[in-house]
């Protein structure tokens, strides 16, 4: 994902707690899968601004509530949606890398969300844990550093690692290749409706840290 959620710079309470019915929980899993941007960290504020400078460095303007309402989307297709909204072509490369420049030179700005790093905590070093990110490796090394996580997680995955952001489901199938293991043994924590969607396309059962319940698809 591009980053940011659509959620304020506040970092929330989130609750982790599962729903009765689950099959699968964090003591049952064999793997657990958390998204970044929104999830483990609070950085909508450091991505809005980072594309609304970036965006207007090269003359097309976006609102707060545009970036907010499409803040699910890989930086790739972010851009392509802020170039066909405005109908005016951009240097996609050229902009893309200057809004994650920006990003990572604020990343000191983003802050952890804490309930949900206390799962990984408890169960680092049990199963393995991995990031699996819609955003840029550069941005969530960066973020996952600012909050002292990086060495949580045994492997990252993001954006760069395949060609199809969040809703599609390369970014979760990647990361059951590379650790091994089948989707109905691992759990996912996500913090939007596509994440949500990538991760249930990959038939990996998912926690929406906004609700604090198992989800199925939106």
């Amino acid at each position: 994902m591009c980053g940011g959620r659509s959620r304020s710079p506040e970092v929330p309470t989130i609750s982790t707690t599962l729903s009765p019915d689950a099959a699968t929980t964090p003591d049952t899993a064999q793997a657990l899968l958390f998204d970044c941007d929104g999830t483990l960290v609070d950085s909508v504020a450091a991505w809005e601004q980072a594309w609304i400078r970036a965006l207007a460095e090269y003359g097309v303007p976006i609102t707060s509530d545009w970036y907010r309402a499409r803040a699910g989307l890989s930086p790739r297709d972010l851009v392509h949606a802020a170039e066909r909204d405005a109908g005016a072509p951009l240097d996609l490369d050229v902009v893309l890398a200057r809004g994650i420049a920006l990003y990572v030179d604020s990343a000191a700005t983003v802050r952890p969300n804490q309930p949900v790093l206390e799962v990984a905590r408890t169960h680092h070093g049990r199963v393995p844990l991995a990031v699996v990110s819609g955003g840029p490796r550069s941005g969530v090394d960066a973020a996952l550093a600012a909050v002292g996580a990086r060495h949580l997680f045994d492997h990252v995955i993001t954006i760069d690692d395949v060609s199809r952001g969040k809703p599609a489901p390369d970014l979760y199938l990647r990361a059951l290749e590379v650790l091994g293991r089948t989707a109905r043994s691992c759990l996912a924590y996500e913090d939007s409706d596509e994440g949500l969607r990538a991760a249930a396309a990959a038939g990996i059962p998912v926690i929406d840290v906004r609700r604090g319940t198992v989800a199925s698809a939106p």
